[in-house]
C-alpha cells in the first residue's frame, strides 16, 4: 500500500508559500495550500483523508497556525505538523507543544530547502531520496 504523501501547507507570505510548494511537489509531494490558519482547518476538513503532514507558518491571519494545529488535531491527533517562523519570541509557543509528543517539530526561518526536505522526508517515511 503506497504511503500518502499529501501535505498541508499554510503559509501567509505568498512567495514564501509559491517557493514552498514548488520545492516539495519538485520532490514528489502532493501539496494542498492555503492562506491562512483558517482556510487551511477547511482545507483539512475538506481532505482529512489524504492529509499527512502539516507545514504551518505560526503567525497568519485569521487563525495562526498554532490555532489551527490545535482545531485540526481535535479532529485528528496522531497528525504530524512542522511549524516555521522567522519572529523567534514563537519558539517557546512551538516548544510547549513539543513536549511530550513526536508529533509536533520546529523549524526556523529563514530555513535552507534542505533543511525542510530533509524534516520532511523523515516524517513521511522516504529518507533514501
Amino acid at each position: 500500500m503506497p504511503i500518502n504523501q499529501t501535505i498541508l501547507l499554510a503559509e501567509d507570505d505568498e512567495n514564501v508559500r509559491n517557493m514552498t510548494l514548488l520545492l516539495l511537489d519538485n520532490f514528489g509531494y502532493e501539496v494542498i495550500s492555503a492562506v491562512d490558519g483558517e482556510e487551511a482547518v477547511q482545507k483539512f476538513r475538506q481532505n482529512k483523508e489524504r492529509i499527512m503532514l502539516l507545514l504551518f507558518d505560526v503567525n497568519m491571519p485569521k487563525k495562526n497556525g498554532i490555532a489551527a494545529y490545535d482545531e485540526i488535531s481535535a479532529i485528528e491527533p496522531d497528525i504530524k505538523v512542522i511549524f516555521t517562523s522567522g519572529y523567534g519570541n514563537e519558539t517557546e509557543n512551538v516548544l510547549l507543544k513539543t513536549q511530550g509528543t513526536n508529533n509536533v517539530m520546529w523549524l526556523p526561518k529563514p530555513y535552507v530547502s534542505t533543511q525542510l526536505l530533509k524534516m520532511v522526508k523523515k516524517i513521511m517515511g522516504r529518507e533514501h531520496i
